[in-house]
């Protein structure tokens, strides 16, 4: 937008034209209210958000290719990376298919809490999807070969680590279908973003929910983020619940398998 928001009874929305964005919404029969933000649009909005806290803000995207949606728009982009509560990056038009995704951490959990209260999530089709992460050495190439001693250690860890994120992803499901969601428990193994990512694509969802830590700078490029390599590479909308507390994850990682959090950084 070019410095401008309008702000909606239960959430903002971003906009960079009134007659666009406000009038658009009031043809739907929804109440909205405006706002006209002078200054750095970027600064300006999350300042706003902050003061109000809105449920949920809701943003537009460059495009629909890979560069547009790594570019994601500056304003929009500093919101994403800024706001204290959840963004959603919007892309598609329906919401039918919905991806939550879980990892036994807190923050994924506390995502979980949040969503359930949220009515547009009514009538949808829910997927709860963990991804386990693959053990060490056959992330890095080490796939131990049939004859390998250590080949059944290997594959031990690797069932036991699905096993947890089909438990995580159980858990979530039964929490979202005891408040009448349609939900059920998916579980897969690999790197997470890219296992998220295929879900998504492969079951052609309309947007995918995940939780983060909102860490920036030299933590978020150090550490990688899940929630922004799943926003960088969707083609479908992305709604990201924000947390600023360390995660817990719940049990230990086996045989070195690193423990990620959809929480690591932001």
């Amino acid at each position: 937008g070019k410095g401008t928001a309008r702000r909606e009874s239960a959430g903002w929305i971003m906009t960079g034209d009134y007659f666009d964005g406000a009038d658009c919404l009031r043809a739907r029969g929804l109440r909205v209210d405006h706002a006209i933000l002078r200054g750095r649009p970027a600064d300006q909005i999350v300042t706003d958000i902050r003061a109000h806290r809105p449920d949920i803000v809701i943003v537009g995207n460059r495009g629909h290719s890979t560069l547009d949606r790594m570019l994601l728009g500056s304003v929009s982009g500093e919101v994403v990376d800024q706001s204290p509560v959840p963004v959603l990056v919007a892309r598609r038009a329906t919401l039918a298919r919905v991806v939550v995704a879980v990892d036994g951490s807190d923050v994924a959990s506390e995502a979980v809490d949040a969503i359930r209260g949220w009515p547009f999530l009514s009538g949808t089709e829910i997927r709860v999807l963990s991804v386990a992460p693959n053990p060490v050495g056959w992330r890095a190439g080490l796939t131990p070969g049939s004859g390998n001693e250590h080949a059944g250690d290997f594959a031990n860890a690797r069932a036991s680590s699905v096993a947890d994120h089909q438990r995580f992803a159980t858990e979530a499901a039964d929490r979202l279908r005891s408040v009448g969601l349609d939900a059920r428990p998916e579980a897969r193994a690999g790197v997470a973003a890219d296992g998220i990512v295929a879900f998504a694509t492969e079951w052609d969802a309309d947007l995918v929910i995940l939780g983060s830590h909102g860490r920036t700078g030299l933590a978020r490029l150090v550490l990688g983020s899940v929630a922004r390599n799943v926003l960088h590479h969707a083609t479908c909308s992305v709604l990201i619940v924000r947390r600023h507390a360390e995660p817990r994850l719940v049990g230990e990682p086996a045989l070195g398998v690193p423990a990620w959090s959809l929480g690591a950084s932001h």
